[in-house]
Parts: C-alpha cells; structure tokens; sequence
C-alpha cells in the first residue's frame, strides 16, 4: 500500500511544470543555487543568515526531490561530499550529507528504481541519449583532431550512425554531454583547450581556498564541481542564453573576488 502510493505521488511528478504548464527544467538551477544555501547553513558564522539560507534551501530540496532528475541528485551529493571530504575540519559534513541522500533514496522506491536504472546504458533507460554518445564519439572518430566544426553535431549524426535509433528520426541540436559534443565539434584540440579553462579555475580556486575558507569560494567551487559532471548527460554551458550565460558569469565572478573579501 504504501509503496504504490509514492509509486503513484511520484510517476505523475517526474519534471516540475511552471504556473504557465511550460517545463521547467530546474536541474541546472539546482547545482548553481543548492551549494551555495548549503555552505552558508554548515560555515557561516552569523545565525540570522543561516536561517536566511535555511528558508532559502528548503523549497529547492523538496523541489529537486519531485524533479526526479537522476544525473542532478548523484552529481550534486557527490560533488558536496568529495568537496567535504578535503575540507579541513568538515569532513563528517560530507558524510552525514551523503548518508542523509542515500537514506532518502534507498527508503523510497521510485527513487531506488530509478537511480538504479542509470546503471545500464541502453536506451530504455537512458533514452536516446545512448544514440547521442554514440553519434558524438562516431562523428570524433572521423574528425579527430579538429572536429566537424563548430554547431555541426547535428547536422553529422545521421551520417554516423543509423536514423532508427532515435525516436521517431527526431534529430537533436546537441549531444547531451557537453565534453562529446565539444569533441564530435572541435577535436582534441578543441577539447583540450576547454578542458584547460577549467583546470586553471579550479588551480586558482584551490590556492585560494587553501589560503583562506571563504565560505563564498567554497560554493563556487562546489557549483563548478556539479554543473561540469552535471555536463556528463546534459548541454547547458554551451548552449542556449540562461543557463550558459549564468555559468560563465558565475565562474568569472568566483576568479574576479578580491582575495581579500571578507566573511560579510
């Protein structure tokens, strides 16, 4: 009994729908903003902001539990705990974090089903993201060091792989992994070169943290870690206006803080 009534509460909430019945795909707003509430709760000192942070936080937790996006609740404990565990004087945070989420998604059943699902690649589960991968590293192969060209991926996939597998011929405009798709479009070189972006942020972001826990630059290192594994089954920092342009911003506003901001 009880197990079908979240079988049923749950089957009819698997993406979040605005006041207007458009889908809201809030998985990227997750990674940005949940770190960040999170940080503030667990490191800032002043009681009255935690709270503030609190009441901020608790609404996207339950939201992000009903938006059943399997890829935003593993990247997002994962990133937070991996980030804990090398936080000086933090780590049981980590744990306790990771212990809470898994507790919630091993008690409820759908979310049990669902995230086990995500251990077999095929298009049952995975839909026809399989057939996406599949066309990025086929279209690489091809083109390995400098690519198809820019925005070509989806003029190229049916010359790499057969129109059946995807639903209904239905081309896509991206890859749906983020590194596959730059690859398929740049090669390794291409690839390359925006691999270095990061290792550079986060290089800079590590020297600073190291130097001082600023709680800020605490939650944006974490918001980078969780968007780019987020980037592993998704295309949002490459594509579109909201989403890429609040990652890009975001990351130039981690580098352009002064070092020596204080814990305001």
């Amino acid at each position: 009994g009880l197990q079908r009534a979240y079988e049923n509460l749950f089957s009819q909430m698997t993406r979040l729908y605005t006041s207007f019945n458009i889908p809201a795909f809030f998985a990227a707003y997750f990674l940005y903003s949940i770190p960040l509430f999170l940080i503030v709760i667990l490191l800032h000192s002043n009681l009255r902001i935690k709270l503030l942070a609190g009441i901020g936080i608790t609404p996207l937790a339950i939201c992000l539990f009903f938006h059943f996006s399997r890829s935003t609740w593993i990247v997002l404990s994962l990133s937070v705990f991996i980030y804990f565990l090398f936080l000086n004087g933090h780590k049981w945070m980590g744990v306790f974090i990771a212990y809470l989420i898994l507790s919630v998604i091993f008690v409820l059943p759908p979310f049990r089903e669902r995230l086990f699902s995500t251990l077999t690649l095929s298009p049952s589960t995975w839909g026809d993201r399989v057939a996406m991968w599949d066309s990025a590293f086929n279209i690489f192969k091809e083109f390995p060091f400098f690519g198809v060209g820019p925005g070509n991926y989806s003029s190229y996939m049916y010359k790499v792989i057969p129109v059946n597998l995807y639903k209904e011929g239905l081309r896509h405009l991206h890859a749906h992994d983020t590194f596959l798709e730059i690859l398929a479009e740049t090669g390794l070189f291409g690839l390359t070169s925006f691999l270095f972006i990061f290792f550079t942020f986060f290089k800079h972001m590590l020297k600073r943290i190291k130097k001082r826990e600023n709680y800020i630059d605490i939650a944006f290192f974490i918001m980078a870690i969780a968007v780019l594994l987020g980037e592993l089954t998704a295309s949002t920092i490459m594509v579109g206006v909201y989403n890429a342009c609040l990652f890009w911003f975001l990351m130039g506003l981690a580098v352009g803080r002064r070092d020596d901001t204080e814990n305001a």
